[in-house]
């Protein structure tokens, strides 16, 4: 894909950022943490792929990506906490934690050619799948605990959006394991096809910003 198209998909983050900061001040405070996941996704593409742009460099692309899923992960969790999905706020700090370190470690042994690379991926994918099971749990939530509309479902939009992201992710890790992806015509239309579904997560979540209730007054 034209690193241009790439960039300009990836930066459809900007939509439901802009959104967030626009809406922030008024809205529930238990929805601030998801509004600073999709400000983090702008800044972190915007580092990963100007660079790309202006100078073919990617180098800032692996770094800001390296660290990526756990301080994403880290403020799901602390949404997901937020919204009583989950009740414990050890978990919101410990698992991100616990996981960037099993990472570093697994990470330190295949660069030392102890094991193969596989590893990586297959914990790439393993993360990937806790966060569609996350994603689940709280569509589920909504499915049993409310009436709204899916339309008009900040929780529900959010979710989906969620699972839709981390899917195909999670999917393509898996076809690397079985060495499905090797030839150069099916690599690139795995990468076009994950930048538009992120685009359209990314469109899921701006809708979803706008039907967050606004927070209580007295």
């Amino acid at each position: 894909m034209n690193p241009v198209i790439t960039f300009a998909l990836a930066m459809s983050c900007t939509i439901p950022a802009l959104i967030g900061l626009i809406r922030y001040a008024k809205i529930d405070s238990a929805f601030h943490p998801f509004i600073w996941v999709v400000v983090y996704d702008f800044i972190t593409e915007l580092i990963a792929g100007l660079p790309i742009i202006l100078k073919q460099d990617e180098n800032s692309m692996y770094a800001v990506y390296t660290f990526y899923p756990f301080i994403s992960s880290f403020l799901y969790l602390l949404f997901f906490y937020r919204i009583h999905l989950i009740r414990s706020k050890l978990f919101v700090w410990a698992f991100p934690l616990s996981a960037f370190l099993v990472y570093a470690v697994v990470s330190i042994v295949v660069f030392h050619k102890f094991i193969g690379s596989s590893f990586i991926i297959w914990f790439d994918a393993g993360f990937g799948m806790f966060n569609i099971i996350m994603a689940i749990l709280l569509l589920g939530s909504q499915v049993v605990y409310t009436k709204t509309p899916a339309l008009k479902n900040p929780k529900t939009l959010i979710a989906v959006g969620y699972i839709l992201m981390n899917s195909f992710f999670v999917f393509t890790k898996l076809l690397i394991t079985m060495d499905l992806l090797k030839g150069s015509d099916i690599n690139y239309s795995i990468y076009s096809i994950f930048k538009v579904l992120n685009s359209s997560s990314y469109l899921i979540y701006a809708w979803a910003i706008l039907w967050i209730p606004r927070k209580t007054t007295y």
